[in-house]
């Protein structure tokens, strides 16, 4: 008996999934017979799963790209952290820290490796323009904390920085751009901002970090370097090593930081080492505009669900007199309700399939949108892609849908009661009453989330118009911008650096066709930003770290009349404010009023920067808008004369008498390659463009809100007039009655639409409620604008509520057509 046992085992087991597979392919064939037999209903169920299942899949592979894994060109991004240093006082978290620092980082045990790097902006020479291309000068360990090695020749060695070796790893990009993808390129000799750097490797094709770098060169401190504590000019990253959590080293770090606070009390004191994730410190840009979209089209989803909910609880309603019959048969209520959710299932699916489809035209749609002066700069931009992570997640909300708008239908459904059931296909009062209310409740969420999509969607409409369109306080027609970059090994000295800017400025303002030439270290309203500490000559606290921070502006004599920027009192910069006149600076209007509140700027000295370098307000200016992204709008300005503040960076802006200003491009190439050949003009874009570029994020988010809005429209424009449309024809026999007996059509419209109208109501009230709500999470992102705007909300409320009685009213003027003689005979 014992030997035959497993062999029974054995072939009950296959008999027993044989019998589950048969039994669940019957259940599948006879749901694609029904669903067929309901095409109408099967259509727009897929319809609305697939519209909202797009939208979920295309925003999650975007935000996977940009928030979630923004880093796929590194090696597991996870254990990879960031270190920072600041004053406790400061709630966020710094990005650089000290050569020292550095130093000390790299002796911890819980880190496999600790690598430091410094931006660099070269001038590519080799080619008929120069090209000027984003760098950074990197420890040994770099790569080896990136994880990953050259597609072509190698990486930095310890010997190449401890012999100082001029040598230069090359992106791919650079590398095919500019140098035909020749493999031989490794091994020769390329001229760098006028000095030879021999390449000695090429990266793979999807290796850019920092985002944008075109080239690596080995950063070399020397001991004095090396040991500075003042300078906080590294980024600089680490690598948990095998077996250390987060916390640990994080609980390591700030014993560190407390020991360098007291060992260094003159640069250190209330200072703190910080460190976190590096992807979060990269995703944390384009995070909040990924979560209002999340949020969008999840109310979307939820929109698309209560539709086909609504679907099925009228067909489950007309297939009331069936399911009294099967029961009848002897069907039970467990098998009725796995037939009518696998029905669900089935739509689920094929509309998750027609959602991938639709995914995948959405995320080219979305990456055409964002500008490519951006691109570069998103780390995970090129892996928005349909990849398997958002398969899976259109596979599981696919699931969850089905669920979601199956369940509700299926157990009303198969509740019959069987004599009933047999006498009417409609079922009892009571129940027609339930089903009723539960099919208006589903059409009073989707006009609230439509409320609140329409909302949002006209928030972010706003700030983009705010953004792009409104006065910025300065003027942007007919003006050309460029980046230079002046090498330090040939422009050492201040005078150098002046000179040569003066000299370009009076070049170019020479040249036919440019009425004037101007220069700053920041453009308005750019990605790049400068800060610095300044405080009233009299008011220097104790600790520079607490001193007012302002924005910092290197700018040339004419630069603000240029941009016409509005005087308010005292006088502008002139020739006269060189190197060697008394230093001067100009306030806006915010940092006049937020360093010398209730006083006259103009005469007040100020203390500049971490050594206090004094300079007297000579004027005060309107405020300019400033990249809502990167600092607050309008932002506190100081201006200083560039004479006075040299950079060895900085854009030249060209008032051009022409409405096409990219037509001086050429003239802009030949004047710089005249004054010095080795260099490049970068980032060449007309201010309009400059601020179109700026505006993208908001842009882009309120494209896509728009478009999940218009749909919600449409869904809860469909599911009401399904309601009431259905309404009606159940009540047929009474309207006919009515009208028999002598009601007049305004009696039957009003009978009708007061369904409507309440649903209406009650839909835009929560509606209302929800779009504050949402309104004030997108706070962070919204730029001059009220998240609870009354116009937006009563427009908002108007437009949903005009809708709820356009679809009301068409079944109210189809009830008021009904043939009484017709109706009494349809019961």
């Amino acid at each position: 008996m014992n030997a035959g046992i497993p062999l029974l085992r054995s072939e009950l087991i296959p008999d027993f999934a044989g019998s589950t597979i048969m039994n669940v392919g019957r259940e599948v064939r006879f749901a694609l017979r029904t669903l067929r037999g309901a095409p109408l209903v099967s259509i727009l169920a897929i319809a609305c799963i697939s519209l909202g299942i797009g939208a979920v899949t295309t925003v999650y592979s975007t935000a996977s790209a940009f928030t979630f894994r923004p880093l796929p060109q590194l090696d597991d991004p996870a254990r990879l952290l960031l270190f920072g240093e600041q004053p406790t006082s400061e709630r966020s978290v710094a990005d650089q820290v000290t050569p020292g620092t550095f130093g000390d980082l790299r002796t911890l045990p819980e880190f496999s490796s600790v690598s430091a790097l410094a931006s660099w902006t070269a001038n590519v020479a080799g080619f008929d323009v120069p090209e000027r291309a984003n760098g950074a000068r990197v420890s040994a360990e770099f790569f080896k904390t990136t994880g990953r090695s050259a597609a072509l020749g190698r990486t930095f060695t310890v010997d190449d920085i401890q012999a100082q070796h001029r040598v230069i790893v090359l992106s791919h990009g650079l590398w095919q751009r500019r140098f035909g993808a020749d493999p031989r390129v490794v091994g020769t000799t390329i001229r760098i901002n006028g000095e030879g750097y021999d390449v000695i490797g090429v990266m793979p094709a999807d290796f850019a970090f920092p985002p944008a770098t075109q080239l690596w060169t080995p950063l070399a401190l020397s001991p004095e370097a090396a040991a500075d504590r003042t300078t906080r000019s590294l980024f600089v990253m680490g690598r948990l090593a095998p077996g250390v959590s987060r916390e640990r080293a994080a609980a390591v770090v700030n014993v560190l930081g407390r020991r360098i606070a007291a060992d260094y009390p003159t640069t250190h004191k209330s200072w703190v080492v910080r460190m976190q994730p590096i992807e979060e410190y990269f995703g944390a840009g384009p995070r909040p505009f990924m979560i209002v979209l999340l949020a969008a089209v999840f109310f979307q989803l939820l929109i698309a669900c209560a539709n086909v909910a609504n679907l099925l609880l009228v067909r489950a309603t007309a297939r009331h007199r069936e399911m009294g019959l099967r029961v009848a048969l002897g069907a039970t209520r467990t098998r009725l309700v796995a037939q009518l959710l696998t029905e669900s299932v089935l739509l689920a699916f094929t509309g998750g399939v027609v959602g991938i489809a639709l995914a995948w035209w959405g995320i080219k749609a979305t990456m055409a949108s964002v500008p490519l002066e951006v691109q570069q700069y998103i780390p995970g931009f090129g892996a928005i892609v349909l990849d398997v992570h958002a398969l899976v997640v259109a596979a599981v909300v696919s699931m969850l849908a089905a669920v979601a708008f199956g369940i509700v239908p299926a157990l009303v459904g198969t509740s019959v009661d069987v004599s009933v059931a047999l006498r009417e296909a409609g079922g009892s009062e009571p129940r027609r009453s339930r089903l009723r209310a539960l099919r208006s409740g589903l059409v009073v969420g989707e006009i609230a989330l439509a409320l609140m999509l329409v909302a949002g969607a006209a928030l972010m409409a706003t700030t983009f118009r705010r953004v792009s369109l409104s006065d910025p306080g300065f003027r942007t027609a007919n003006l050309l911008t460029a980046t230079i970059t002046l090498p330090e090994t040939d422009y050492k000295t201040d005078d150098a650096v002046a000179r040569f800017w003066t000299q370009l400025r009076e070049s170019l303002g020479a040249e036919p066709g440019v009425l004037s030439a101007e220069v700053t270290s920041i453009l308005p309203m750019s990605w790049g930003d400068s800060r610095m500490r300044v405080y009233p000559e009299l008011e220097k606290p104790a600790q520079i770290e607490n001193a007012p921070v302002a924005g910092f502006r290197r700018v040339s004599p004419g630069y603000l009349d240029v941009l016409g920027v509005a005087r308010i009192r005292g006088r502008s910069f002139t020739e006269s404010d060189r190197q060697d006149a008394p230093p001067v600076i100009v306030l806006s209007e915010s940092a006049a009023r937020r360093l010398l509140p209730g006083r006259d700027a103009v005469g007040q000295r100020l203390g500049v920067g971490r050594d206090g370098r004094l300079a007297t307000v000579i004027g005060v200016v309107h405020d300019v808008r400033a990249n809502p992204l990167t600092s607050e709008s309008p932002a506190s300005v100081v201006y200083v004369p560039m004479a006075q503040w040299p950079t060895r960076t900085a854009s030249v802006v060209l008032h051009t008498g022409s409405s096409d200003p990219t037509a001086q491009t050429a003239t802009l190439q030949r004047v710089i390659a005249i004054q010095d050949s080795r260099l490049a003009a970068g980032e060449v874009a007309t201010m309009t463009r400059v601020i179109e570029t700026v505006a993208s994020p908001q842009s882009a988010t309120a494209q896509m809100l728009l478009a999940s809005a218009f749909i919600a429209l449409i869904m809860a424009a469909v599911g009401t007039y399904g309601v009431m449309a259905y309404a009606v024809a159940r009540r047929t026999h009474e309207i006919g009655v009515r009208v028999a007996l002598g009601a007049t059509t305004g009696m039957v419209v009003r009978l009708v639409m007061r369904g409507a109208l309440r649903m209406a109501a009650v839909g835009v009230a929560i509606g209302l409620v929800g779009a504050v709500l949402l309104g004030h999470s997108m706070q962070a992102i919204l730029v001059d604008t009220n998240s609870a705007d009354p116009a937006i909300l009563g427009a908002a409320a108007l437009l949903l509520g005009a809708i709820g009685l356009i679809a009301g009213w068409l079944p109210a003027l189809r009830a008021t057509r009904v043939d009484p003689v017709r109706a009494l005979r349809t019961e």
